[in-house]
C-alpha cells in the first residue's frame, strides 16, 4: 500500500509540474476583436497584438524563439491579453485566420502597419497607446513590454503630451527616437529637440543625428552638410565627408533601382550633384559608378571605375569587408594584370589588424596571388587559410587549394 501511495504522489507531482510549466505567450484563439477588447476590460489589462505576415522571416523568428520563452510568457500573460493578427492572406489559411480577415484588414488600415513584425499595445478601453517594430531577443522584448505599461514611455501618450513638453529635452529626445524606430515622421519632435540645445555638435547629439539621419531630406543631413568642421571636431577629420557621401550614394542608387529610375548615371545627375554638393560630388560620382557597374555586372566598365576610385579615394576606405569586396570583384572578373596588382594591395590591407585571422578575407589574397602567377606563394597562403577555417567551412578552401595544385582556374570563366 505504501508503495502505491508513493507512486500516486509521484504522478500527482508530475501532473502539477506539467500544469504549472510555462508555455510562452498564451495567445487568444477563436475570438473577435471586440471580444478580445472585452476580455481586456474585464481583467483590467492592456492588449498586446502581434501583427505579422506568413512570408516575414523576423515574424517567424519571434514566433519560434521569443514568444515560446517562459520568462516572456510569464510577463506578457500577467500584463496583457495577447492576440496574433495575420495581415496577409494565403490559400493555406485555416478557418480561424479566415474568420479574422475583416478585423485584420481594419487593423492594418486604421493603424497603418508599415513593417513586420509590428507590435501594437492597446489600453483596456481599446485605445492605441504604444507601438514597437521588429524582431528582438527575450530581454529586449520584455523591456519593450514594460515600456508599454507606463504612460511616460507609451509613444502615443507621449505624442499627445508633445505640445506641453517643448522645453523638456529628455522627453523630446525619447519621443524622436520612438518615432524613428517605428518609421513614423519624427521631424517636428527632432526640430523641437534642436531648439533646446545650445549646440547639436556634442558627442550625444552627433550620435543621435547619425542614428536617425537616412536621407538628404532629413534635418540631420542638412545640419551636418552646413557644419562639417564642427562634426569633424566631435568624431574626427573626414567623418562628415564620409557620412555625406554615403547618404548621397544611397539616395542616387535608390533612384536608379527604384523600378522607375534609369539604371545609369546621367549627365543631368552629375551636374545636379556638382551644383548641390561641390565638395563631395566627384567622390560620390566615382563611387556611384563602382557600385552601379558591380550591380549591373558590367565588369568591363567596373575595372577602370574601381581603379580610379581607389587611386583617388582609397585611403578613406577603411572597412575590411569593403576592401575585400572590391578585391574579389577584380580577381573574379578582371584579367588586367595592372588592376590585379592594385587589388592585391587592397586585399592585403583588408586583413590587416582585426581581420588578420579571417580565412574568408585572406582567401581573396591567395587567389589574387595565384591569378597573378605566384602559384607557390598562393598555395602556401591558401594552406594557411585552410588551417584557420572552422571545420564546418573547410570544403570550399580545400577545393580551391586542390585547383591551385593542379594548375586549374579558381575564378569565374
Amino acid at each position: 500500500m505504501k508503495k502505491l501511495v508513493f507512486v500516486f504522489m509521484l504522478l500527482v507531482s508530475f501532473f502539477m509540474q506539467a500544469q504549472t510549466k510555462q508555455q510562452g505567450i498564451k495567445f487568444e484563439h477563436g475570438k473577435s476583436w471586440e471580444s478580445i477588447l472585452a476580455k481586456a476590460k474585464a481583467e483590467h489589462k492592456y492588449v498586446f497584438v502581434d501583427c505579422y505576415t506568413t512570408w516575414c522571416g523576423p515574424c517567424k523568428y519571434m514566433a519560434e524563439n521569443v514568444f515560446t520563452n517562459d520568462k516572456v510568457g510569464q510577463f506578457y500573460n500577467e500584463n496583457f491579453i495577447c492576440a496574433k493578427v495575420q495581415i496577409d492572406t494565403t490559400k493555406e489559411d485555416n478557418e480561424e485566420v479566415k474568420s479574422f480577415y475583416k478585423d485584420a484588414a481594419a487593423i492594418d488600415k486604421k493603424y497603418k502597419i508599415r513593417a513586420y513584425p509590428t507590435s501594437l499595445i492597446f489600453s483596456a478601453a481599446g485605445e492605441l497607446v504604444h507601438r514597437f517594430v521588429g524582431a528582438m531577443g527575450d530581454s529586449a522584448f520584455i523591456q519593450k513590454g514594460k515600456e508599454s505599461l507606463s504612460p511616460s514611455t507609451q509613444y502615443y501618450v507621449m505624442q499627445k503630451n508633445f505640445s506641453q513638453s517643448l522645453t523638456d529635452s529628455s522627453f523630446l529626445r525619447r519621443l524622436t527616437l520612438n518615432a524613428y524606430t517605428i518609421y513614423d515622421d519624427y521631424t517636428q519632435y527632432f526640430n523641437a529637440y534642436i531648439a533646446t540645445q545650445p549646440t547639436m555638435f556634442t558627442k550625444g547629439n552627433v550620435d543621435l543625428m547619425n542614428r536617425i539621419t537616412r536621407s538628404t531630406r532629413d534635418t540631420g543631413f542638412k545640419l551636418i552638410v552646413n557644419h562639417q568642421e564642427e562634426y569633424d571636431k566631435v568624431l574626427g577629420k573626414g567623418k562628415a565627408n564620409s557620412f555625406i557621401v554615403n547618404i548621397l550614394l544611397n539616395a542616387e542608387l535608390q533612384k536608379m533601382f527604384s523600378g522607375k529610375g534609369e539604371k545609369a548615371l546621367t549627365k543631368e545627375s552629375e551636374e545636379r550633384l556638382t551644383k548641390a554638393f561641390p565638395k563631395q560630388a566627384k567622390e560620390v560620382i566615382a563611387l556611384i559608378k563602382v557600385t552601379l557597374y558591380s550591380e549591373l555586372k558590367d565588369w568591363k566598365n567596373y575595372a577602370p571605375a574601381i581603379s580610379y576610385y581607389m587611386k583617388k579615394y582609397g585611403a578613406q576606405v577603411t572597412s575590411g569587408s569593403q576592401l575585400n569586396e572590391y578585391a574579389w570583384n577584380v580577381f573574379d572578373h578582371i584579367d588586367d594584370k595592372a588592376i590585379l596588382k592594385e587589388a592585391l594591395e587592397w586585399s592585403k590591407k583588408s586583413f590587416s589588424g582585426t581581420n588578420e585571422q579571417d580565412p574568408a578575407v585572406m582567401d581573396t589574397y591567395a587567389n589574387l596571388l595565384y591569378k597573378l602567377g605566384s602559384s607557390k606563394e598562393a598555395i602556401d597562403f591558401e594552406t594557411k587559410v585552410l588551417k584557420l577555417a572552422p571545420d564546418n567551412d573547410k570544403t570550399s578552401y580545400q577545393e580551391t587549394l586542390a585547383k591551385m595544385k593542379k594548375g586549374e582556374k579558381t575564378w569565374t570563366e
